[in-house]
């Protein structure tokens, strides 16, 4: 077993300041209040219609649902396959509501505010 030594490593460093910035005296300070991004939300929405303020218009009610056949539903028909129910069966997913997704529009503006996926979008 080596003996350990009592000394401590050298490290060596610069101190750096910044240079000091000029001062602009008398200049005005302009404010942009710059808009919060609309975005349409994945998370939070449920197969049912549910209560919502609208982003956009600013109403506040019950949304409006309809069912679309997204990825999940592909990936569930080809996981029927590929157990073997290749004579029809592999179409129950696309019959299904539970297997689509599921998109909120607003009551009054019509705008899709919200998704409800089933497995990938």
């Amino acid at each position: 077993m080596a003996a350990q030594s009592n000394e401590t490593p050298v490290v060596q460093a610069y101190v750096v300041s910044p240079a000091p910035q000029p001062q602009v005296m008398g200049a005005p300070v302009v404010a942009v209040a710059v808009a919060p991004e609309k975005r349409v939300q994945m998370h939070g929405f449920t197969q049912f219609p549910q209560q919502h303020n609208c982003q956009w218009c600013g109403h506040t009610g019950l949304t409006m649902v309809s069912k679309h056949v997204c990825t999940g539903t592909h990936l569930a028909c080809a996981g029927i396959c590929f157990v073997g129910c290749q004579l029809g069966c592999c179409l129950i997913p696309y019959c299904m509501d539970g297997t689509k997704s599921t998109h909120h529009t607003c009551a009054q503006c019509h705008q899709l505010v919200g998704i409800c996926t089933f497995l990938a979008e």
